[in-house]
């Protein structure tokens, strides 16, 4: 720091206008007002000159909750299908594990063993008549008796084999008439259930009410009210079960 020279009080030599304590006193005139507002830890928070602090505006803030609402709607709708594929796929399985039981105990039993087909009120009713197929039941036959080879398998929530003759020939046309069962089925009373069934003899082959080939021996499930597909016979979405009338191996088909 340079000092200006003056005469001292006696006189004497030239001597600094600042003493030693002066000196270590910055002087006002040094005092520099941005490195000092931005040094002091309790205003780093406010915003800085020059720096702008604009937030988004409305019509910003309404394109971005139109565009998650559109995603949302559309991933909503994705996991629909997904779950209507799951419960049409493991109803499918149901099916062909059933009819794999009822070969394994005819072979294992030397016993035929019938696979019955039930016709029962709609989902989540008890009564009302028998409207739609949505369930089996195996029963074995030794000749004197027929007893309950299984408990009653019932397909998923709105899960359903097909009426039409056109793509269920097994269940409409090879098992013939629809039969009354002696006894209730689960919570079903017998005035509520119809069945139909084929049997599997202890040699793996198929017996039914009509003859059966490769032409019937399928038939095919579908979603409750699912609309038809371009054909107009078969829904838009659904998977057939097919039974090979000599060893009675199931086979699924999903298009």
């Amino acid at each position: 720091m340079s000092s200006v020279d003056k005469a001292g009080p006696d006189g004497g030599g030239p001597s600094s206008i600042f003493t030693d304590q002066q000196a270590a006193t910055p002087a006002a005139s040094s005092f520099s007002p941005s490195v000092s507002f931005w040094c002091d830890p309790w205003l780093k928070h406010l915003p800085r000159p020059g720096i702008s602090s604009r937030g988004f505006s409305l019509v910003e803030l309404l394109v971005v909750i139109a565009v998650i609402s559109i995603l949302a709607t559309l991933s909503i709708g994705g996991l629909n299908n997904v779950a209507r594929s799951s419960k049409l796929a493991n109803a499918a399985q149901r099916v062909g594990d059933q009819i794999a039981l009822a070969r394994q105990l005819a072979v294992s039993r030397n016993l035929p063993v019938e696979v019955r087909f039930y016709k029962l009120p709609d989902f989540d009713a008890t009564t009302g008549g028998p409207t739609l197929w949505r369930g089996m039941q195996l029963f074995m036959s030794d000749g004197t008796a027929t007893n309950a080879a299984s408990r009653p398998v019932f397909f998923p929530q709105r899960v359903i084999i097909s009426s039409n003759s056109a793509i269920s020939p097994l269940l409409v046309t090879a098992m013939g008439a629809e039969i009354t069962p002696t006894n209730n089925v689960g919570a079903y009373s017998t005035s509520n259930v119809q069945y139909k069934s084929f049997t599997i003899r202890p040699n793996g082959m198929l017996a039914t009410s009509n003859s059966l080939v490769d032409a019937n021996n399928f038939l095919t499930l579908h979603q409750q009210n699912d609309p038809m597909g371009t054909d107009g016979v078969k829904p838009a979405n659904f998977i057939t079960v097919q039974v090979n009338p000599i060893t009675s191996k199931v086979t699924i088909q999903r298009p």
